[in-house]
């Protein structure tokens, strides 16, 4: 692969007269997907008229489909090698010619990402050289290869980290919050099933994630279905459960055969429905994981429960976002902290 793909290294410095770029980001969780959106910002506030194709992974594709400044996605999925109509289609995208391929990087090297950037038909390729002190062993892909180490910085937001494979040729933004959207008819059927929830229309809205892909980011069930007890002896709220798949409902069941009110489950799929409900709703808790991250793109404010990830790194960034950590353990959350930070939003 050196001998046919590789590069001769160079020192990075700002581009210019830049038509058409190349992201490929493999990674399979949809929290990193969402949190990537300032890279896509940064990219067409440097280079507005360019045309922007992303390569991603099938896992979580869906987290960039309502992200404006991408022209076009492409899923690489490896099932899909026995169709030869599709080898022509990603060849067809690899081959087209480009101003500059970049390869981000946050949590892991990905071979596969530094591949198909390094046999894209680019004139200028950039990626990782190293991650946090480990060498990516197929950095030879890249003119530019840049050494990305925070471990001396380890408070630094995700967001700001994603910017830090394309700043060395000076792209960048301020603005590092996503942005999701959602159609008339997506808003048509996130109304209906509000107007479904149990309640006064006038009483406070009030949405849970309790599921999360980890188990060690999942606060317990019991601590919720207390949680919202609590909330509901001191007035009355409406409240729903959001889901992520089949575990999280026998999870909600549980919670629900403990409640002493009436709460409802909003299983419509799709991430702008998600993001449309969160930004209609007063208030939404969750656990550390994807529904995380769409609800970080709203203007609600929104509690988070961190187990053992850094919630400097991974929070939502508004003001009006709230963190709450105890230790490594989710668990040594107690329910009456969660509660006061209830209260700090709906009673001040």
């Amino acid at each position: 692969m050196k001998i046919l793909f590789g590069r001769t290294k160079g020192e990075p410095h700002p581009l210019s007269k830049v038509k058409s770029i190349l992201v490929v980001w493999q990674h399979n969780q949809l929290g990193d997907l969402i949190v990537s959106y300032p890279l896509y910002r940064a990219i067409k506030e440097k280079f507005p008229s360019c045309q922007l194709t992303v390569i991603l992974s099938p896992a979580n594709y869906r987290g960039l489909t309502t992200c404006t400044y991408i022209d076009k996605l492409f899923v690489f999925d490896k099932k899909q090698f026995n169709s030869l109509r599709y080898i022509k289609v990603l060849f067809q995208i690899l081959r087209q010619s480009y101003d500059l391929a970049i390869v981000p990087s946050v949590v892991s090297l990905s071979f596969t990402s530094n591949l198909l950037a390094g046999i894209s038909k680019s004139r200028t390729k950039i990626g990782p050289n190293s991650l946090n002190g480990k060498s990516n062993e197929s950095s030879y892909f890249f003119d530019y290869r840049i050494d990305l180490d925070w471990r001396n910085t380890p408070e630094k937001h995700v967001a700001e980290r994603t910017l830090d494979i394309i700043k060395p040729i000076g792209i960048t933004t301020t603005e590092l919050h996503p942005e999701i959207s959602a159609n008339e008819e997506e808003l048509k059927e996130v109304v209906s099933f509000i107007n479904s929830i149990p309640g006064q229309n006038s009483s406070p809205l009030i949405g849970l994630h309790i599921g999360a892909g980890k188990p060690q980011n999942r606060w317990h069930h019991n601590n919720f279905a207390e949680l919202i007890n609590h909330i509901s002896s001191f007035s009355e709220c409406r409240f729903y459960f959001t889901t992520g798949g089949r575990e999280d409902f026998e999870l909600i069941k549980m919670i629900q055969s403990k409640l002493k009110v009436k709460t409802a489950i909003f299983d419509l799929m799709g991430i702008p429905k998600l993001y449309a409900l969160i930004e209609k709703s007063d208030l939404f808790i969750t656990n550390d994981t994807g529904p995380m991250h769409v609800a970080a793109a709203t203007d609600t404010p929104v509690i988070s429960l961190f187990g053992p990830t850094n919630p400097q790194m991974w929070r939502p960034l508004k003001e009006n976002k709230i963190a709450i950590k105890k230790d490594e353990d989710i668990y040594s959350i107690n329910v009456e902290s969660v509660l006061e930070a209830v209260k700090s939003i709906l009673w001040k």
